[in-house]
């Protein structure tokens, strides 16, 4: 597991490797029958009854399959007072839901209990969106046996404002009575994180707020000192995080600067290469972006997205200077990327364009057919989420 949501998944000059991020424990913990269902309770600001999103995220997320897709389904209480989000991806049995939907939820008694306080934080407001104790006072009155509870505060990650780091004390005070286990502490994750760069630089991505040149140039002014310490694996991550608000102003050289003193440090950093790699793209520097898109290739979080943009690469190439040996790379690299996501649809209908152009009638047509019966799927989440079932 990462410690950092911006480590790679391998710092070569380290020596260390990583998982992606807690995906792989879930997806894990089920194949090995630790766990059989997810529940995720969104805080009130995050949309969830927003099926058209909700099928695109999930279309672009690697290794779904249209069963996967077609397990989605919206249930609603009897009493109609409250509705959720089922669905069963990877073998695991997913279900997403407000918290006053938990009442009406079949909830094992020995669930473990696992909370977010940016869970309680809205945006872009960043005031308290959800009462802390009567969230917890709503957990309490459910049959848990709170034989494990844990609470991040997701403070260093960027996620939370330091002001409310204060939540989860809060929370660990408030359970500290429910447990089964009255010897058995609440573990909650502490940081003394309040001016800590990479923190800083983290909030502005995780929590939508808005950065430009002369707040990047502060930025970057403040933690000099840091940023030319290359021995130290934190100046690497925080070069990443400065590299990736650069791709957010389109400053590119910013970027490509902080790409290679993070690349000194940890050998490398796929999330920054592709936006990168994105950028290039958008200036129509063809041979840094696919240089940078190569680079992505290195970590399972942006290697499928890295195919799909460099198989467009060389498409809109092609289409500039008719080339058939770059079509040919093209749809290479865009067959990579169906094969980790086999229902990404503009990753099918970037396909079939290419064997069009290639002269594959018939293999344009099975894509085709294809796209059409995903646009079926789709349609028929729709209709079933507009009409709903009642549990």
């Amino acid at each position: 597991m990462k410690p950092h949501h911006l480590w790679p998944d391998e710092c070569v000059r380290l020596g260390r490797q990583y998982s992606y991020g807690i995906e792989d424990f879930l997806y894990a913990a089920s194949y090995l029958g630790i766990i059989r269902r997810l529940i995720w309770v969104a805080p009130p600001h995050v949309p969830i009854l927003d099926p058209q999103t909700a099928i695109a995220q999930l279309q672009q997320s690697d290794a779904i399959t249209a069963n996967d897709l077609k397990s989605l389904r919206l249930v609603s209480a009897s009493s109609n007072m409250a509705s959720w989000i089922e669905a069963k991806l990877y073998g695991l049995e997913i279900l997403i839901c407000r918290s006053e939907s938990l009442p009406f939820l079949e909830i094992e008694s020995d669930a473990l209990v696992d909370i977010d306080i940016d869970y309680f934080v809205e945006l872009p407001s960043e005031e308290i969106g959800s009462p802390v104790e009567a969230t917890a006072d709503l957990l309490m009155n459910l049959n848990l046996s709170f034989d494990e509870v844990t609470v991040s505060r997701s403070v260093h990650s960027g996620y939370t404002p330091h002001r409310h780091a204060v939540i989860a004390e809060r929370l660990a005070h408030r359970f500290a009575n429910a447990q089964a286990n009255p010897d058995q502490p609440i573990r909650s994750d502490r940081h003394d994180d309040r001016d800590d760069p990479l923190r800083l630089a983290c909030r502005h991505s995780a929590r939508g707020m808005s950065v430009n040149r002369e707040s990047l140039a502060g930025l970057v002014a403040n933690h000099q000192e840091l940023l030319d310490n290359l021995q130290n694996p934190k100046t690497g991550l925080l070069h990443a995080a400065i590299g990736l608000l650069a791709c957010q102003i389109d400053d590119l050289d910013v970027a490509i600067t902080s790409y290679f003193a993070a690349r000194e440090v940890l050998g490398g950093h796929p999330e920054l290469a592709l936006e990168i790699a994105k950028l290039c793209l958008r200036f129509a520097r063809w041979d840094e972006a696919e240089q940078y898109f190569r680079d992505a290739f290195a970590d399972d979080k942006t290697r499928t997205a890295a195919h799909y943009y460099l198989g467009y690469l060389h498409v809109r190439r092609s289409v500039e200077t008719p080339d058939a040996a770059r079509l040919k790379t093209a749809r290479e690299q865009l067959l990579a990327a169906h094969q980790a996501a086999p229902v990404w649809p503009e990753v099918m209908a970037l396909l079939a364009q290419v064997e069009t152009m290639l002269g594959d009638s018939a293999a344009a047509g099975r894509r085709q057919e294809e796209l059409r019966a995903l646009e079926q799927i789709h349609c028929d989440i729709l209709e079933q989420m507009k009409a709903g079932d009642h549990g």
